[in-house]
């Protein structure tokens, strides 16, 4: 038999698994740390981030008066959206993750991606509903163009003091300023590798089963995102100097999370399990709350009927319900009749999978 007309598979619902990469690098909180200090200007970064005071400290100690000067005039916005910009530069080149390989790259990087990193940092971007031709001709040099783009915005300085320098310059400027400040700061700063290793390689672990929303949600402490057409992967980067903020930029079609490590891989014991590990197993070691949860597997979903079957007041059902909810292992789902809660059934395997990440011969 012939088959008349055209033969069609239909691959459009069909989504590919997102790709997530977890990466740890001296370069990405070298860069982080001159983020923070831009910041002091712009958010008061000595209240905003847990370490920015001892950031703000060092440079005033060890700093020189040029590096200093060099770095007040990129003070406000534009600069610190150009150290974030270099993290997915970082990423990118194997031979940027220490800090000497980052500096030698962006010696030869072309300056006009340089300057489109701070662009795009700064907001600039076609997903924000700018004309690509007009960012790129701002970035090449286009004077015409950087008024355009810049007019009727507020606190762009820094940003409008690179883009009116010749390209070339602008990287002459960058390349010195993350020069002078590896040489003159950067080793007096805390060294947290071994600790921000330490998170990645756990993260890395529940990278094994977890979804990438779960995962982001997880390393981040609450933020998650909805998938854009545009992202092909997500970057996840743990940093102490950021704590307690993720701090969220891209780098062509990549979401990178940088995300703050938590308390317990700071602590002077490196075997202290984490929070979230210890939440868990705690919301499991009650009898009561094991009950609530056979009870709503089995169908009841309801605060007084929850509470009626594991022979409760509703304000100990509720109490239970929300340690449960802390752990991740129940959710509450608003409809329009109210509320009703659900086992998180991801969260079970991740029960066991937390604490083989946790354990240091897994």
């Amino acid at each position: 038999m012939t088959a008349k007309g055209p033969m069609v598979q239909d691959y459009t619902s069909t989504q590919s698994q997102l790709a997530v990469h977890i990466a740890a690098a001296p370069s990405f909180e070298f860069l982080l740390n001159l983020f923070v200090y831009h910041e002091k200007d712009h958010d008061e970064a000595e209240n905003t981030y847990e370490a920015g005071s001892t950031v703000i400290e060092r440079m005033a100690e060890h700093g020189s008066p040029e590096l200093l000067s060099a770095l007040g005039e990129l003070s406000g916005c534009g600069c610190g959206a150009l150290w974030l910009g270099l993290i997915g530069h970082a990423f990118e080149n194997a031979e940027a993750r220490d800090v000497e390989g980052l500096v030698d790259t962006v010696r030869t990087l072309d300056p006009v991606v340089l300057r489109r990193y701070s662009l795009k940092g700064s907001g600039f971007k076609q997903e924000n509903g700018y004309d690509q031709a007009l960012i790129d001709s701002a970035a090449a040099g286009d004077q015409d163009s950087v008024a355009e783009m810049l007019s009727g915005k507020d606190d762009v300085g820094a940003l409008r003091l690179l883009l009116e320098m010749e390209p070339e310059d602008t990287r002459a400027r960058v390349v010195w300023i993350l020069e002078r400040f590896k040489d003159e700061v950067w080793p007096h700063l805390d060294d947290v590798s071994a600790v921000l290793k330490r998170d990645a390689a756990e993260k890395n672990t529940l990278s094994r089963t977890m979804s990438p929303q779960r995962l982001v949600d997880t390393a981040t402490n609450g933020v998650t995102f909805d998938r854009q057409g545009w992202v092909s992967g997500i970057v996840l980067v743990p940093s102490a100097v950021i704590r307690p903020w993720v701090l969220i930029t891209s780098h062509g079609s990549l979401e990178i999370f940088c995300y703050s490590v938590g308390e317990e891989q700071l602590s002077a014991d490196p075997s202290a399990p984490p929070e979230y590990l210890v939440d868990m197993f705690k919301a499991l070691a009650d009898e009561k709350r094991l009950r609530i949860l056979r009870v709503i597997d089995a169908g009841e979903n309801q605060l007084s009927k929850i509470a009626e079957r594991v022979d409760v007041a509703k304000s100990t059902a509720h109490h239970h319900l929300r340690v449960l909810r802390a752990a991740g292992l129940v959710r509450t789902v608003l409809t329009d009749g109210g509320s009703r809660y659900e086992i998180r059934r991801e969260a079970i395997p991740e029960t066991g999978l937390l604490l083989s990440a946790f354990l240091p011969g897994s």
